[in-house]
């Protein structure tokens, strides 16, 4: 009878244990929410030229940059702003994020030795 007794309380207690584990969501570190993103822009960089070769943003305004560069590595540098993304050669777009915080007209170049000077520039301009 005592064996009956023990058995039937590992029982429960079993029961009651799986019960509340399979009840239970898993821990673990919460994702950041991303940054809402106001548009998304793609960005072809080939044969020492941008395109489009100028933008207009919004004051406050976040941009997700589709950098695509099929020929080889190129940068999109906006040395005002802080923007130096290194492009390598790809298939697949590298994204990138930028929001907009002070409106001006800003010089777009490429830092690769030699396409600069062979017309890889462009020009961002911010407005209120």
């Amino acid at each position: 009878m005592k064996t009956r007794f023990t058995l039937a309380l590992y029982l429960t207690v079993a029961v009651l244990a799986l019960s509340v584990l399979t009840g239970c969501p898993a821990s673990g570190p919460t994702p950041t929410p991303a940054v809402p993103v106001d548009g998304v822009l793609d960005v072809d960089m080939r044969n020492y030229v941008y395109e489009p070769r100028s933008f207009e943003f919004k004051v406050g305004e976040t941009v997700e940059f589709r950098l695509i560069s099929e020929d080889e590595p190129h940068t999109f540098t906006v040395k005002e702003l802080g923007i130096n993304w290194v492009v390598p050669k790809n298939e697949e777009p590298q994204v990138e994020t930028f929001t907009f915080s002070e409106a001006g007209t800003y010089r777009l170049v490429c830092t690769v030795a030699g396409h600069e000077g062979s017309g890889m520039v462009g020009k961002i301009t911010v407005v209120e």
